[in-house]
């Protein structure tokens, strides 16, 4: 009843639903999950979803005018900081938002606060950043030598945007020695840097890549650093490691996603992404369709290499009884799908959409092996960031489903 209730005021839009909504959010009695949602439509309150939050459906709002939300939103949010972390979190991107400068000395304090989740600690460093806090520098120069690398990695950009010259050591340094998301992270910020001297530290990393010197979960960072600079030096030398690629390989033009992935990222590809749909067809622990294999212990019996080339290139090696057979009917028709089960008599064929339709072999008139039930045009909706996470994800799945 709640959800709906915040549903409704949302929906009106009105000031004065604005701040019902904030009081809910403030509300200690009232479940975290519900003072999320309701701190999420306070971040969309100006600039709404076309769906509808409850049902999902596509029911957008009528224009209607943007209000100012700082004096609503301000007044909640030392509420929101001495709730869960989860809402702790939410609250940090709430103040930046709407510009809370007075929630800035708590930010601060929750950015040192070591015995806060990183989270928290993360999204009240970058919270400080959007609102301009005067010390912001000298507070991200702390983070740097947090023993948290998910920080150390947003003190270095935070202090990139703001002292450059003293950010640029701490990067470099982070790429020889740091973890590989500190490393992946101060690529990035390399690439952001308007600075000749981080141009020159991509120059060196990049000469290095070309001589097969750079480790194998930070090839695509320094690639896509190198590319974002728009250099003809850089240039030149990302041509000249493309020119190293085996031709003769599915995936030469793919290498640099097998490492470095993010198992998390991944998971949400295999399972939220409509547009690969990967769990229509494959199953990882009871969770998914049947129409492909099971990959729940893929990551035992198959290398990276494999799990690549079985996205990038699918009818290279197609996984043994899941070959697509296709089948001329007498009656005219055409059956494409996988055949699950066979007899002298009969076959159960399995199409696209996972429905199993029995076919009696005297109807057959024809009947040939087609290609990979795994399109081949799925390696064009993902990114080199997306396949590299899918990767990192199969590469983990090590429990073999009980038969």
């Amino acid at each position: 009843l709640l959800r709906r209730v915040l549903n409704a005021n949302f929906r009106r839009g009105t000031a004065e639903n604005a701040a019902t909504v904030a009081r809910i959010a403030a509300d200690s009695n009232v479940p975290e999950a519900l003072r999320l949602e309701a701190i999420e439509e306070l971040n969309q309150w100006n600039d709404p979803s076309p769906l509808d939050r409850v049902l999902g459906r596509w029911q957008p709002l009528e224009n209607r005018s943007p209000i100012e939300l700082t004096g609503i939103v301000g007044p909640i949010v030392p509420d929101l900081f001495q709730s869960s972390e989860k809402i702790k979190e939410a609250g940090t991107g709430l103040a930046a938002k709407y510009g809370i400068k007075a929630a800035a000395p708590q930010l601060a304090e929750m950015v040192v606060d070591t015995k806060r989740p990183v989270d928290v600690r993360v999204a009240s460093l970058n919270a400080l950043n959007k609102l301009g806090y005067a010390s912001i520098a000298d507070v991200a120069r702390t983070a740097i030598k947090d023993q948290q690398p998910a920080l150390r990695v947003t003190g270095r950009n935070v202090l990139a945007k703001h002292d450059p010259p003293a950010a640029l050591p701490a990067l470099e340094q982070a790429i020889q020695q740091g973890t590989t998301v500190e490393k992946q992270g101060a690529l990035a910020t390399l690439a952001e840097m308007p600075l000749p001297a981080a141009t020159e530290v991509l120059i060196r990393w990049m000469q290095q890549l070309v001589q097969q010197q750079v480790p194998a979960e930070i090839q695509l960072d320094l690639l896509k650093a190198a590319k974002a600079k728009q250099s003809p030096e850089l240039d030149q030398l990302i041509a000249r490691f493309n020119a190293t690629r085996p031709q003769d390989d599915p995936i030469g033009g793919y290498l640099e996603t097998l490492s470095g992935g993010n198992a998390e990222r991944g998971r949400e590809i295999f399972y939220g992404r409509s547009d690969t749909s990967c769990r229509r067809c494959h199953m990882i622990r009871n969770n998914g369709g049947e129409v492909g294999p099971d990959l729940s212990g893929i990551g035992i019996d198959k290398d990276r290499r494999y799990l690549l080339e079985a996205i990038v290139a699918p009818n290279k090696a197609i996984a043994k009884g899941f070959e697509t057979a296709v089948l001329a009917m007498l009656d005219g028709k055409v059956l494409v799908g996988i055949i699950r089960k066979e007899t002298d008599t009969e076959l159960e064929l399995m199409d696209a959409k996972g429905t199993v339709i029995r076919v009696v072999k005297a109807d057959i008139d024809e009947r040939a092996s087609g290609k990979s039930a795994m399109p081949e045009e799925i390696v064009k909706q993902l990114s080199k960031d997306d396949l590299r996470d899918l990767v990192e994800y199969l590469s983990q799945q090590k429990q073999k489903q009980k038969q």
